[in-house]
């Protein structure tokens, strides 16, 4: 959801977008709200705040929701400058393509939807696919080369591994499609996470 300007939610910062999780697969409403308690607890930047919340729209009830900060470029989300080459990528299912996104295959076959930056004309869109598919491949390339000096300088581990610990213990199915899986680059550096999407996870 998005207002008008910027709003200060349960002391979780001004921002103008939000975003209210179903958890439309999880009959407990629970499993979103665990991972992203564990994610915090084990230290993986960033974590979106978080706090489920019932929801009524003029008097009625609409059911109880978990209220994050959506994940986008700001100093307190996702701390990343797209100006400065920075980006944001989300895994997607070889056969998504939805209106109004950005995507592109990397050379390993996977599919990302470029998050960050958001482009504006074709022009632009072309040039920052082809800067950030760049880079992906770049980073693929390391990792198979299976070089720790190299993974280590262009790959920021600590949050691979806080990652994979994460994704291990939820038991998330969505790792292995892969879909709603989150990686970020800052300063030349390729980072896991944030963490997102838990309700198909736990053996649900």
């Amino acid at each position: 959801m998005k207002f008008s300007s910027k709003v200060d939610i349960f002391g979780f910062g001004k921002a103008k977008k939000w975003t209210l999780l179903a958890d439309y697969l999880d009959p407990t409403l629970m499993r979103n709200k665990i991972a992203l308690d564990l994610s915090e607890i084990i230290g993986l930047e960033p974590t979106m705040a978080h706090r489920h919340v019932e929801v009524w729209v003029d008097g009625n009830y609409r059911g109880m929701y978990l209220l994050t900060e959506k994940i986008e470029e700001d100093k307190n989300r996702v701390n990343i400058n797209t100006n400065n080459g920075d980006f944001l990528l989300e895994t997607v299912v070889a056969g998504e393509n939805e209106a109004g996104n950005i995507y592109f295959t990397a050379a390993s076959g996977q599919k990302f939807r470029l998050r960050e930056p958001e482009p504006d004309t074709q022009e632009e869109i072309t040039v920052a696919v082809s800067a950030v598919k760049a880079k992906v491949d770049g980073f693929e390339s390391v990792i198979s080369s299976g070089s720790w000096d190299k993974i280590a300088a262009s790959l920021d581990v600590d949050s691979f591994v806080s990652y994979y610990v994460l994704n291990e213990y939820m038991k998330t199915y969505d790792l292995g499609w892969p879909k709603s899986v989150y990686f970020h680059c800052k300063g030349g550096k390729y980072y896991a996470g944030p963490g997102w999407d838990f309700d198909y996870s736990s053996g649900n």
